[in-house]
């Protein structure tokens, strides 16, 4: 937090039972147009995450279902000048995945996947309704 009334602010919600996030955010938040987001921290040498950006970390994943990668600064340079970034994300990214990471990332996809059939019988059905009616 960088004013006083960002700490004002903050403490309010805090005494109204929130959770403020203010610190442990990752280096990077990336995107592209077809709503992709990922969170990247990128790491010096043998630099682990603190506390704080492990629980930012969990909330990423958990709680937003946003993929929270850990990058080795060395790594991202060395590839940069050999490989497009499609390409690298997976590379750098991939190795400091735990397994908890893993099967967090895979339980939001399951998710998201049972999301979509869902909306998409509802489409489905919709269709069939206006189809009817026509």
């Amino acid at each position: 937090m960088t004013s006083p009334i960002d700490k004002v602010v903050a403490e309010r919600f805090r005494a109204n039972g929130w959770k403020v996030l203010d610190k442990g955010w990752p280096d990077l938040l990336v995107y592209d147009y077809s709503a992709r987001f990922m969170a990247i921290e990128l790491k010096r040498g043998s630099d682990q995450l603190r506390p704080d950006q492990e629980t930012m970390q969990t909330i990423f994943q958990s709680v937003f279902g946003i993929p929270f990668y850990v990058a080795r600064e060395d790594l991202v340079e060395d590839l940069l000048k050999i490989q497009p970034m499609d390409e690298i994300i997976p590379v750098v990214c991939a190795p400091e995945l735990s397994m908890e990471s893993l099967e967090i990332e895979n339980e939001i996809l399951r998710n998201r996947i049972e999301e979509l059939a869902i909306q998409v019988q509802r489409l489905s059905n919709m269709i069939e309704f206006k189809k009817a009616l026509a």
